[in-house]
């Protein structure tokens, strides 16, 4: 199958089971941040603002929701936020 060029063809090529989520987790992050834009980076839809903020990345059993700068909250929700990259982390959904 061949990739995504865009992000809203990135959502529609989504597993049936993992479509509804993703959705979610993207609405979401268009209404709650109305001044980012989206486009795919790396394969995956992200938002950003002057640097990459937030991406989407559906496995079969959930959704990653990246945080590009994850690092800085990752001491305040040890629950929640995981990974050990220098900056990204990532919270698992779903």
């Amino acid at each position: 199958m061949p990739k995504a060029k865009t992000p809203e063809e990135w959502f529609e090529k989504l597993e049936p089971d993992m479509a509804p989520l993703a959705t979610a987790l993207g609405d979401l992050l268009n209404t709650e941040g109305p001044g980012l834009s989206v486009k795919l980076a790396w394969g995956f839809p992200c938002w950003a603002g002057n640097e990459r903020i937030f991406s989407i990345i559906a496995h079969t059993d959930r959704c990653n929701l990246q945080l590009w700068s994850g690092n800085r909250l990752a001491d305040d929700f040890p629950s929640r936020i995981e990974g050990t990259g220098k900056q990204l982390r990532h919270v698992k959904v779903g």
